[in-house]
């Protein structure tokens, strides 16, 4: 665990930003600047070279108090915003673990990013994040630039 210099508030390790106040824990890790797509390019990017697989697991345990507070909230008709945090917290702890696995490679994107959640045994949640490893230069042109268009002068 951190502390937050802003506010005060723990953070656990492996997070870059507070989760009470969201400000930045300071300079970011090789992991945080990982570019991850869910498509198989990055527009602005050419791939250079594939790494392969690469996996990042992450289990939460729920206790009883955290199921009692979900369970009156869902009885009560709202959102379980206990166990949304929860599934969220965890997603980002498996990106992580998954682009530190793919710095350890070499890489500095992954592409084809898939997020798998499971509950095992009804207290414990696996979340696991996967993609393929690669690095990537850029193109020389960004997502806003369009090619000149050329008049037909025929």
């Amino acid at each position: 665990m951190w502390t937050c210099d802003h506010c005060g508030g723990q953070t656990e390790d492996g997070f870059t930003i507070c989760w009470t106040c969201r400000t930045p824990a300071g300079p970011p890790s090789a992991a945080d600047l990982v570019i991850v797509s869910t498509t198989s390019t990055i527009a602005g990017h050419e791939i250079v070279e594939h790494y392969g697989p690469v996996f990042g697991e992450t289990v939460w345990s729920a206790n009883w108090l955290r199921d009692f507070a979900a369970s009156l909230a869902e009885s009560l008709g709202g959102r379980s915003t206990t166990y949304e945090e929860l599934l969220q917290r965890g997603r980002a702890q498996a990106i992580l673990e998954m682009n530190r696995v793919a710095v350890r490679m070499g890489a500095n994107a992954v592409v084809g990013l898939d997020v798998k959640y499971e509950s095992l045994d009804g207290t414990m949640y696996m979340i696991c994040a996967s993609g393929t490893a690669v690095r990537v230069d850029p193109t020389g042109t960004t997502v806003s630039e369009k090619p000149p268009v050329i008049p037909d002068n025929r």
